[in-house]
């Protein structure tokens, strides 16, 4: 099953301060969710994002009580002890989370996702998760849409 999740002005957590946690943001920030980002080091990107005041930053390692009254958690550091951990504090809190260190393991999925006027159209792997297959689906999907070969 597929689903979209409101998260505007929901309590949203992101683990890890790198790249992959930074385009999550990205996203979370599109979908008008709260963000607080949990993480001893950031990336200048999510740097930038502090700094403007969109993003809260708690610098520092990940502990059980973050996740208290969140929604959604990213799971989005470089180790994949940390981010199961993670995982099962939230799926003990009965929140959504996606384990970036193993796609397979968390409550959710982030869709690999193209949009061309109102239609958004998100590709998800099942089985065995394979991020790439999603996104060349995707790309190919996207590429129809800009051809129009098929209409949006």
């Amino acid at each position: 099953m597929m689903l979209e999740l409101d998260l505007a002005e929901r309590r949203v957590l992101v683990v890890g301060g790198g790249r992959i946690a930074t385009r999550r943001v990205g996203c979370l920030l599109a979908d008008g969710a709260r963000i607080t980002v949990v993480s001893p080091r950031v990336c200048p990107d999510l740097q930038r994002l502090v700094e403007e005041g969109v993003v809260a930053l708690v610098r520092r390692e990940v502990c059980e009580d973050d996740l208290d009254g969140v929604w959604f958690v990213v799971a989005a550091t470089d180790s994949p002890e940390v981010d199961e951990r993670v995982a099962g504090w939230a799926d003990e809190r009965r929140a959504w989370c996606i384990n970036g260190s193993r796609s397979g393991s968390g409550s959710a999925k982030q869709a690999a996702s193209t949009t061309h006027g109102p239609v958004t159209v998100g590709v998800v792997s099942s089985g065995a998760p394979d991020p790439r297959r999603s996104m060349a689906i995707r790309d190919a999907i996207a590429d129809l849409f800009g051809s129009g070969s098929l209409p949006a």
